[in-house]
């Protein structure tokens, strides 16, 4: 973000609004936008993430991310 770089991707598990922070707090320092993508089907688990834990991220997860007051779009 701070070369400038006209798109930034970052593929992350976030599933509560604290954990995404610091991402739309450095995207708001440089100008950014914040797009969420969330995945709504099972894509497959490259990583071996034991299904309890997979489960445990769906239970716990905030349908927005944005901080409150922020902007998101989806």
């Amino acid at each position: 973000m701070a070369a400038g770089v006209p798109v930034v991707a970052v593929h992350n598990t976030f599933t509560m609004a604290w954990e995404a922070e610091p991402y739309y707090a450095m995207a708001a320092r440089h100008g950014y936008t914040v797009f969420v993508v969330e995945a709504q089907n099972n894509f497959g688990n490259v990583h071996n993430v034991p299904e309890a834990a997979v489960q445990r991220m769906r239970d716990r997860w905030e349908r927005s991310l944005a901080p409150q007051g922020g902007q998101e779009n989806s």
